[in-house]
C-alpha cells in the first residue's frame, strides 16, 4: 500500500513539473512571437489581432528590406553609369544648341572679328573631347591654328573647349546623305551659318565635297550602354537609344 502511495506522489509531482515547464515555454513564445498579450494581458483577442505587430512580423519586414537593399545596392553601378551616359549625351546635344543659337543669334567672336557662323567639331583621336568654335573665314572647317587658346585669342577658331571628364567617350561618327550614303566619319564638324537657317554638316577634309543631310554622334558608357546624339540639316537636334 506504501508503495502504491509513493508511485502516485511521483506521478503527481512530474505532473506538476510538466505543467511549470508547460507554463515557462508558453511565457517563453510570448515572449518571443506574441509581446503584445505580455503587454496587454486583459485585452481582448480582436484586439490584439489588429493592433500593433509581433517579432515575427517584424523580422519579416526587416528580411525583405534586406533584400531590396542588396538588389538596390548591386544595381547601383549600373544605374549611376546609366545617369551618367545620358547627362553626357545631354550635354553634348546641348553644345550643338548653344552653337545653333550663336550662329542665328549674332554673336561677335572677337574684337574686330565679325559675326562668324559657329559649330561644333568632334574626332576620334581622344574620344573625349569636342569643340565649339566660331567659324571665322567661313569654310565650314575647323581650323584649330597655331595657338592653343580659346575664347578668340592665339589665332584661332575655338570658342570653347570640352573633355568628358567622366567614363563615357564619343565612339563613333557617322555622315548620312539621303538613303543612299552612310559613312563612317574620323572627324565632324556641325556649323550653324547666317543668314541660312539650315546646317552645314561635314568633315575636316578639304577635299571631301559631301555635305550631309544628317549626322550621328554615337557615345558609350564603360559598361557598354549607348546613346545616340542625331543631328539634321533642318537644324534638329535630338538624343535617343540607338
Amino acid at each position: 500500500m506504501n508503495g502504491l502511495l509513493g508511485h502516485i506522489r511521483s506521478i503527481s509531482l512530474l505532473a506538476k513539473q510538466i505543467r511549470k515547464m508547460f507554463k515557462k515555454t508558453k511565457i517563453l513564445i510570448n515572449k518571443l512571437f506574441f509581446p503584445e498579450k505580455l503587454m496587454f494581458p486583459n485585452a481582448p483577442k480582436s484586439y490584439l489581432a489588429s493592433h500593433g505587430f509581433s517579432l515575427l512580423e517584424l523580422m519579416v519586414t526587416i528580411g525583405i528590406s534586406t533584400v531590396m537593399s542588396a538588389i538596390i545596392f548591386f544595381n547601383y553601378p549600373a544605374f549611376n553609369s546609366n545617369v551618367s551616359l545620358r547627362r553626357t549625351a545631354d550635354s553634348i546635344a546641348l553644345t550643338i544648341r548653344e552653337a545653333q543659337a550663336y550662329g542665328l543669334g549674332v554673336r561677335q567672336f572677337s574684337s574686330g572679328g565679325g559675326f562668324p557662323g559657329y559649330g561644333v567639331h568632334f574626332d576620334l583621336i581622344t574620344h573625349k573631347d569636342f569643340v565649339l568654335y566660331a567659324d571665322s573665314n567661313h569654310n565650314s572647317i575647323y581650323d584649330k591654328g597655331a595657338g592653343i587658346g580659346c575664347g578668340g585669342v592665339d589665332i584661332t577658331e575655338c570658342f570653347r573647349n570640352y573633355t568628358l571628364t567622366t567614363e563615357d567617350q564619343i565612339v563613333e561618327l557617322r555622315g548620312y546623305v539621303g538613303n543612299t550614303i552612310d559613312r563612317n566619319l574620323s572627324s565632324l564638324n556641325i556649323v550653324f551659318l547666317r543668314p541660312h537657317p539650315t546646317v552645314v554638316i561635314r568633315t575636316d577634309d578639304p577635299q571631301d565635297q559631301d555635305k550631309f543631310d544628317r549626322a550621328s554622334i554615337l557615345v558609350q558608357s564603360k559598361g557598354g550602354e549607348k546613346r545616340l546624339i542625331k543631328v539634321t540639316a533642318a537644324g534638329q537636334i535630338s538624343v535617343a537609344k540607338p
